[in-house]
């Protein structure tokens, strides 16, 4: 039987909507919580099935020691819970109703053209805080543009340190950003700076024991497009690499150490997207350019922090495989520096351990790569507030709490790596 035109056309149109992006700010999305994967026979198994194959978007990896979070729109309901059903899964509803946080999130977030942490704010922004903090500060503070986006965005680095002669003060580099939707990341990259530059007489010391690299946004494209009014974008995880059906690469799966390992995808669909190679996208490449070229340059990379939202969880490599570093301990006794240091201030508990271990594989990060390139000892991971109630949608009033319990983190460690 031969299709008439407009059949195909309709079929087509199927096929394409199919594949477009998530609507998160549909009425009646949402975030599932499955709480017994460890007793499921294959349960993580069958988990990651979902995740790499039939492209849910997980807001917290598969993993069998904690809860996964797991975003499901309206006219996937049915399809999900029947999966769950039917492989044995329990479940609750963890957010009822993403649209609707998201609302809350706008009405309450009120960004201007200069710089605070009591709201988001855009990346012009960003750009202008940073660049003015390093001018007024010239002695202690430099910022560099290590390369352009696709969208043809500046990405910059800020380095601060007091100069020390006849020292070569150890390094730490940190990428906030990576995914686009993880918006108390740059905040709190930008809190960390207005510390150490605006702040930088209460620091001095600190700044005297180590240099400190802050990358504040890696995925500047992605980073906007969710500030925008485009349906679903608040929740857009990948960079913007033009595609026709699925756009975007999930840049913290396009690092070349074991790239397109477990936990990753193939599918331009999927928010574990890998891209067509390593280092395919342009912000990753910067990334590892940058660190490169500074270590021919004579820098002493150290400690490498990536951050990001949510779990509470500071995590440690390896993520592509269960194994672990022969200097494990080692770098959880870094961590263990940190989380000590970060608990005291509001009470915020976090987990400590190699991303396998508390969650379950993802190839291709930056803190793999950071690691396995040779030019860390210590990366890091870490998965800031909170453990599900808002996840990515952290109302803007926790900004400052969370940036000074994080900063108390940062502040020990940089001790930790001058003693050491």
């Amino acid at each position: 039987m031969k299709l008439s035109t407009a059949v195909l056309l309709f079929l087509g149109i199927l096929a394409l909507v199919a594949g477009l992006p998530h609507t998160y700010d549909e009425k009646g999305s949402k975030v599932f919580r499955v709480v017994n994967t460890a007793q499921v026979e294959n349960g993580l198994e069958k988990l990651q099935h979902l995740q790499v194959n039939e492209n849910f978007d997980f807001w917290t990896r598969p993993n069998l020691k904690a809860a996964t979070d797991i975003f499901v729109p309206p006219h996937r309901i049915e399809e999900f819970e029947t999966y769950m059903k039917d492989n044995g899964f329990t479940y609750t509803v963890m957010i009822p109703d993403v649209g609707k946080l998201i609302l809350q999130e706008k009405a309450l977030n009120k960004q201007g053209p200069d710089m605070d942490w009591d709201n988001y704010q855009r990346y012009e922004t960003i750009l202008n805080f940073v660049d003015q903090s390093a001018l007024s500060h010239s002695e202690i503070a430099s910022v560099e543009e290590i390369g352009r986006t696709i969208e043809n965005r500046p990405m910059i680095v800020i380095k601060i340190g007091t100069p020390v002669a006849n020292k070569t003060k150890p390094a730490i580099f940190m990428d906030g950003g990576i995914h686009a939707r993880e918006w108390i990341s740059p905040a709190l990259t930008t809190y960390f700076i207005n510390q150490l530059v605006n702040n930088f007489t209460s620091y001095d010391d600190m700044l005297s024991q180590v240099d400190i690299y802050i990358l504040p946004v890696a995925n500047p494209d992605g980073y906007e497009y969710t500030h925008s009014n485009a349906s679903g974008a608040r929740m857009w995880r990948k960079n913007r690499r033009p595609d026709v059906s699925c756009p975007g690469v999930d840049l913290n799966r396009n690092f070349g150490y074991v790239w397109g390992g477990p936990g990753t995808s193939p599918n331009k669909c999927s928010e574990i997207y890998k891209g067509t190679q390593a280092f395919s996208e342009p912000e990753s490449t910067a990334i590892r350019n940058f660190i490169q070229r500074k270590s021919i340059e004579g820098v002493n990379w150290r400690a490498y922090f990536a951050i990001h939202s949510y779990a509470q969880m500071w995590l440690v490599p390896w993520g592509w495989t269960y194994d672990f570093p022969q200097d494990y301990e080692d770098l959880v006794r870094f961590g263990n520096a940190g989380v000590a240091a970060l608990t005291p201030v509001h009470g915020t508990r976090y987990d400590v351990g190699s991303v396998t271990e508390l969650l379950s594989p993802g190839a291709g990060g930056s803190d793999d790569w950071a690691k396995g390139s040779g030019f860390f000892k210590y990366s890091q991971t870490v998965e800031v507030r909170d453990t599900g109630e808002y996840g990515f949608i952290l109302p803007p009033s926790q900004i400052k709490d969370c940036a000074l319990e994080t900063w108390e983190a940062i502040r020990a460690i940089a001790k930790f790596l001058d003693e050491e």
